[in-house]
């Protein structure tokens, strides 16, 4: 009798060793690996990115080794910063942000930068300051999911954050998206510091895209110099001015131009069009929102083409065979043309894609804006209402 109980607990024993991984403490985990990074005071690490975006033919990769110092914490992103690779180096100090072109030795400067601002870095992309900040968010949001996944490893977690139609930027805020795709990010974690060695971004519509960032850890001791972390120890490096963007006015002329088509000989100039509405879209090939401005400028057309509306895309400084396969995929109903050197895109004053521009019969600029706006739709209809 006492054998027979022996060997139970000795069956139920294995049977809960043997537990599959998601009967363990999910949360736990996930609060053990903030936890641990709340407490970090410096963290030092490789990062490397690598973005695949199967479905748009385009693949990148970048690295470089990232200092991130937390005991600074009165400015707007509550850490100072630095990252080199062979091409660049960049830092915040907490006071102004500088960026080092090691190549042509020259340098971009900014005092008193908005967080916004720090945040457009691409070694923060799915970085060490996006887990920290934004696990408190996926922690308490009961509708984010959180699952176990099995590990390609066997020393660390692996756990998918299930986000629906979000994305988490680099800063680590949780933003919607309009496109209909479910986004989801796999967490490895190792099992001894609870530290991300790898993040991996994918959807559930382009399969095959995905962005995947690692992380390997450095020594602590060999943290930067004191000297390093302010812009005047660089003499050596030419302030890079920045360009003035153009802001056209609405009600004015915009500037005139000729550009050759994508598909097919010949080319469209602005004055070819005088006469009509014109609804200009400036786009480039590795933009969600571009792709997604297609079908609504398809509609577009199809609703007003009738009515004396053209459309005319204009790509800005992509590859000929790039925008080809764009266009192949998209199956745009209207022109497009080619703004080879970005130069047009200059002079309207172009900060952002798929920017749109709506001109009267006459080429006065009625609006400019976002191709998904309200306010597009709005201006478009009162001015061929009749």
């Amino acid at each position: 009798m006492k054998y027979s109980h022996a060997l139970n607990t000795v069956i139920c024993l294995l049977c809960l060793w043997s537990m599959p991984l998601y009967a363990q403490d999910l949360m736990g985990i996930l609060k053990k690996s903030s936890s641990v990074l709340d407490q970090k005071e410096v963290i030092n690490y490789h990062y490397s990115l690598e973005i695949n975006y199967a479905s748009e033919d385009y693949k990148y990769t970048f690295d470089g080794n990232t200092y991130l110092d937390f005991r600074k914490k009165d400015n707007p992103l509550g850490l100072n910063f630095q990252f080199d690779n062979p091409q660049r180096k960049i830092v915040y100090n907490g006071a102004e942000s500088f960026e080092l072109n090691l190549l042509d030795k020259t340098s971009v400067v900014k005092r008193h930068p908005q967080k916004s601002e720090l945040g457009r870095f691409t070694f923060l992309n799915s970085g060490l300051l996006t887990w920290k900040n934004v696990l408190p968010t996926i922690i308490s949001s009961a509708d984010i999911q959180k699952i176990f996944v099995k590990s390609p490893h066997p020393f660390c977690y692996a756990i998918r954050i299930e986000m629906g139609q979000r994305v988490i930027d680099n800063l680590g805020n949780v933003t919607p998206i309009t496109a209909k795709r479910n986004i989801s990010y796999t967490i490895l974690l190792d099992k001894k510091s609870f530290l991300p060695i790898e993040i991996l971004q994918e959807n559930d519509v382009a399969v095959n895209d995905y962005v995947r960032t690692k992380f390997s850890y450095v020594d602590l001791s060999k943290g930067p110099a004191e000297h390093s972390w302010y812009y005047s120890s660089y003499p050596e490096y030419k302030v890079k001015e920045p360009k003035v963007r153009v802001s056209l006015k609405t009600g004015k002329i915009v500037p005139r131009w000729q550009l050759p088509l994508i598909s097919g000989s010949g080319s469209i100039t602005l004055d070819s069009l005088k006469g009509n509405y014109v609804l200009l879209e400036f786009w480039i090939k590795n933009c969600g929102y571009c792709i997604e401005a297609v079908p609504l400028l398809n509609e577009v057309h199809r609703s007003y083409v009738d009515k004396g509306l053209k459309i005319v895309a204009i790509n800005t400084a992509d590859r000929e065979s790039d925008i080809q396969s764009f266009l192949r995929r998209n199956k745009p109903n209207y022109p497009n043309v080619w703004d080879k050197d970005g130069k047009i895109g200059e002079l309207y004053g172009v900060s952002g894609y798929p920017q749109a521009f709506l001109l009267d019969k006459e080429g006065q600029l009625l609006f400019q804006g976002a191709v998904n706006s309200a306010e597009l739709q709005a201006a478009l209809t009162q001015a061929l209402r009749k």
